[in-house]
Order: C-alpha cells, then structure tokens, then sequence
C-alpha cells in the first residue's frame, strides 16, 4: 500500500502482513482531508463513528477496502505530479510474519470460508509445518498477494527499484519508532495529533485466533486445536530455517537478524 500526504508531501509504504491495516488507518486519519474528496471523507467519517463505538470494531474492517482503495488511487496520481520529499517503508520480522500468515490468512480464513482462502486452493487441515512446505513446493503461491516477500511486493507492486534508498521502519518498534521518524523527518506535523492517531489505530480489532481480539471489545472468535500453543512455538530450529531460506531476501535487505 502507498498513501502520500499532499500537506506534508511524504509517502507511507507497507506490505500484506506487516501492519498495513493499522498503519494505514493512523495515515488516513491524519491526512484524509488533505485529498479533498467529499466520498473519501465521507467514509473516513463513517469510520470515526464506528471508532466511538467498541460494539462496532468490524464495522471499521469493512470499510477498509474502500476507504484504502480510494485513498491509494488519488495518492497514486498525486506522487505523479508532485515528488514526494520523503519515503519509508514499515517492514515486519519474517519469522513473525510466517506466522502470521498461517494463523491470519489460513486458519483464521479456512474457519470463516472466506473467498480469499479458497482461492489459493490450500488443503485443509495443514498444521504450521505443512502449511511452510504448501509455500515451499508451491513457488506461484509466494508471489500472492500476502505470501510474498516483502521486498518483492515493493519492487513489483509499489515501484521501488532501489530498496536502499527507502528509509525502514520495523513494526516491532511501532510506536516510539513511528514518533521519533516523523519527529525527525516530518517535524512539522503535529505530534499530537500523530499520537492520537496512533491511539485510534489501535482500536482495530486483531483477528487473533488466539481466543480474544485484541481490543477494548475483547471478543472470542473462534478456538482451533492447531492453536494450542502461543505464537512464538510455531518458532522452532526447524520452521525458521524453512522461513529462512524462503524470505532469505527480506532478512538480508530489511535488516532482521536469520
């Protein structure tokens, strides 16, 4: 996903997995008035609404693809017009975000029988280590749209040629990492205001399968016997090897330790 600033004249980069979802709402409730869109703003509003109240948290989530969706388009056509002062790039742990990917767009979707999880065709069933050689054997199911590397998502869907030139920010740092850039390379924008966003962003809800969202709503979605463990088990000498060597360039060139 990249979203521009026309104010403030920097672009936000992220990719599947890594935080875009959250990330992308705190930019919008930033920024959104600067495009000057009425149906764009109409929605943004709709989504403050909704952030007033916790009853209605999935409500923000469908709402996303349209309100990103727009706000990508006009911030497209912007960066054409205008170059941006300023780029960078939220990245995400590789191991985590194998994780990730199993509990989120496999279990939590197979559970739900979502469109998207039956269009990749993944049998059911697989436990973590299956699910790692489906990626493995399966090279064009790595270039979807959530199973890519990250840098591959950046070359080829955001048009980023040179990936050293990007300024990265590790999701794993969030909060003080996203305060203390933008107070060193956007100063001028109301830190506040960042803070506040950052706060709201958080209300959307995680759709752990781990028992509860993580939100002031505290809903149970769903228990599976897969996920009896905590998230870091899934991490053994084994499955991160396996994740190593598939997302070896995301560790090589966004600066995570193997």
């Amino acid at each position: 996903m990249r979203l521009y600033s026309p104010h403030y004249k920097y672009v936000m980069l992220t990719t599947p997995k890594s935080g875009c979802t959250s990330l992308g709402l705190m930019f919008m409730l930033l920024h959104y008035k600067e495009y000057e869109n009425d149906e764009l703003n109409t929605e943004m509003e709709r989504v403050l609404d909704l952030l007033d109240n916790t009853k209605k948290f999935t409500g923000c989530i469908s709402l996303h693809p349209k309100i990103y969706s727009r706000a990508v388009e006009l911030s497209k056509n912007l960066i054409k017009k205008h170059k941006p002062s300023h780029r960078f790039l939220v990245t995400r742990n590789p191991y985590s975000r194998a994780v990730s990917m199993y509990t989120d767009k496999y279990i939590y979707l197979e559970k739900e029988r979502a469109d998207r999880w039956g269009k990749e065709n993944l049998p059911a069933n697989l436990n973590f280590i299956q699910f790692l050689e489906e990626l493995r054997n399966r090279g064009g199911l790595r270039n979807s749209h959530h199973y890519q590397t990250q840098c591959n998502h950046v070359q080829r869907h955001l048009g980023v040629r040179d990936m050293t030139k990007l300024h990265k920010l590790k999701i794993e740092n969030k909060d003080e990492g996203i305060l203390n850039h933008y107070k060193t390379y956007i100063p001028d924008l109301d830190q506040n205001m960042l803070l506040d966003a950052l706060i709201e962003s958080k209300k959307i809800p995680n759709r752990s399968p781990y028992g509860t969202e993580t939100t002031n709503a505290s809903r149970i979605i769903f228990y599976d016997k897969r996920l009896t463990h905590t998230k870091d088990s899934f991490l053994t000498r084994y499955t991160k090897n396996k994740i190593y060597n598939m997302y070896q360039e995301d560790f090589l060139y966004l600066g995570y330790e193997p």
